[in-house]
């Protein structure tokens, strides 16, 4: 098995010394055209990945060309060459190193426009897995408008579009010629104010600042049990939302319903009883535990398939919590 250098592009310049890096090597590159502007004249390249950043189902584009990576290395010593800083933001380096040792020569920080410590970077590979995957992407990519986000490797047109289509709702208005340009960084500035907070961290913030001693004296003011009347409220508009087939407004009632669930969590956590972050786990660990057709081996292959499993499941919860109040 050969070695395997992977070299971060960002700063480097064909006057740097390559030496170590190309000499008695195959040289392979995620992107041509980054790796000629700042390799030395004349330097070969065995293979490039662009043809791949545009293949159908980019899904697959990561591990099909770490997979020609790690093939080659059975061989020879090979040196793979990335756009941007190599050892974040790039979906390829991860799938490499999953399956073997690696040597990262980093890109240049400093090179890249506005890095700081809370700078996110992310390979616009990611960005367009999960735009493929909508609408089930929950967990993919996740945005924040509240901080500042460099997207590096924008090259391939179908995978730079579908990154930039997931960028837009997040992100609009960007530019609309950046769909049909490669560049290797984009940078997206985050928004400083509790306008800019479209998530859940976001929403959880803005209540807790409305609770505070010096946030609003209504919000101040309310319980668990004073909540009631106004969270039934909001499920019946849900209710009738649903009924009239009225999406919009449905939108925003279920918003109100999340709205209580985040005021009722602060209000627990302000009593040390339990956070929205335990209401999530404890959601999260009983799903996969009443999927075990799907988490796990069990056979299920019809609705009164799993019916049965969920049942099950429930009452073997049910008897060892039993078991744990003896």
């Amino acid at each position: 098995m050969g070695s395997i250098v992977i070299v971060g592009l960002a700063g480097r310049a064909p006057t740097d010394d390559w030496g170590p890096v190309l000499q008695g090597r195959s040289v392979i590159v995620r992107h041509e055209a980054t790796a000629r502007a700042v390799t030395p004249p004349g330097c070969t390249f065995s293979q490039a990945f662009d043809r791949l950043l545009d293949g159908s189902d980019v899904a697959t584009i990561a591990d099909a060309i770490a997979s020609q990576v790690v093939l080659l290395a059975e061989a020879v010593d090979v040196t793979y060459l990335v756009p941007a800083v190599a050892y974040v933001g790039d979906r390829t380096i991860e799938s490499i190193a999953r399956q073997v040792d690696v040597h990262v020569q980093p890109g240049r920080l400093a090179s890249l426009p506005g890095i700081g410590a809370s700078t996110r970077v992310i390979d616009a590979l990611e960005l367009a897995e999960a735009e493929q995957a909508r609408p089930f992407d929950a967990g993919m990519a996740a945005l924040d408008r509240g901080v500042r986000t460099l997207v590096t490797n924008l090259h391939g047109h179908h995978v730079t579009k579908l990154a930039i289509d997931r960028l837009q709702r997040t992100y609009a208005p960007i530019a609309p010629n950046v769909h049909i340009q490669s560049r290797d960084v984009l940078v997206l500035d985050g928004v400083g104010d509790y306008g800019g907070h479209w998530s859940v961290g976001g929403l959880l913030e803005i209540v807790a600042r409305l609770r505070r001693p010096d946030g609003c004296p209504w919000d101040r003011e309310q319980t668990p049990a004073s909540l009631l009347d106004d969270l039934q409220e909001e499920v019946a508009e849900v209710v009738a939302a649903i009924g009239s087939a009225d999406w919009d407004n449905l939108a925003e009632e279920l918003g109100d319903v999340l709205l209580h669930v985040a005021m009722q969590s602060q209000i627990a956590a302000e009593a040390n009883r339990f956070t929205f972050d335990d209401i999530v786990a404890g959601l999260a660990a009983k799903l996969v535990r009443r999927h075990p057709h799907v988490f796990g081996d069990v056979p299920a292959t019809t609705a009164s398939d799993v019916l049965s499993v969920w049942q099950r499941v429930k009452h073997e919860e049910k008897l060892a919590k039993r078991r744990d109040l003896r």
